[in-house]
């Protein structure tokens, strides 16, 4: 097994980065503290300076990572001034988060262990677990009402909008998909092709 080294100070993070790249290669049911403090090269104890036990660091793995993905998302809205283009930045933006972390992808969504439920019908998407979703789906409601469109439309554009950019994203974070180019600008040519606000 690879070790991780790690600088004085920055041990949690190093663990939790560990943590996920061992679910990613072995699985959950393998999963244990001792096993990413052999990774990490500590002690056995040492996880437990940071984590009570494994669920522990399971959510905090799942929280970190989410956290790393709503401050990539947060960035671009709040650095936005084109209403028009918010959403073709935003889905560039997820794209790109998970091209350069793809093991963060399959950590997220290759465990049946994280509630990122998202409850939708043909009339309204009711309920999800899942903030980067919940920004998603809340910028995209703005962009419509600002382009006057009826709200009977929102659940299907907004569920079509989310099906293209995390399709995208599941490609990208594929080891098996090699890109010869600009990808950003390759995606955001399909996003503004496919994403219609008006």
């Amino acid at each position: 097994m690879e070790s991780i080294p790690y600088h004085h100070g920055n041990l949690k993070n190093v663990l939790i980065e560990a943590g996920i790249e061992l679910i990613n290669q072995n699985g959950i049911n393998q999963f244990s503290l001792r096993k990413v403090a052999i990774k990490c090269k500590v002690s056995h104890a040492a996880p437990y300076n940071h984590f009570k036990d494994k669920e522990q660091l399971l959510k905090e793995m799942k929280d970190y990572v989410v956290q790393k993905f709503m401050d990539r998302l947060n960035h671009v809205i709040i650095n936005h001034d084109n209403n028009s283009d918010v959403m073709v930045d935003l889905g560039i933006a997820y794209v790109d988060f998970f091209a350069e972390n793809p093991q963060y992808f399959q950590f997220i969504f290759s465990q049946g262990e994280f509630d990122l439920q998202i409850s939708f019908s043909n009339e309204a998407i009711s309920h999800s677990e899942f903030p980067p979703f919940e920004l998603f789906r809340k910028t995209a409601e703005h962009c419509m009402k600002n382009a006057d469109l009826s709200p009977a439309l929102f659940s299907s554009n907004i569920i079509t909008m989310w099906a293209l950019v995390h399709g995208l994203a599941s490609i990208f974070a594929t080891k098996y998909v090699l890109y010869n180019g600009d990808r950003n600008v390759f995606i955001g040519k399909i996003l503004r092709e496919k994403i219609c606000l008006s």
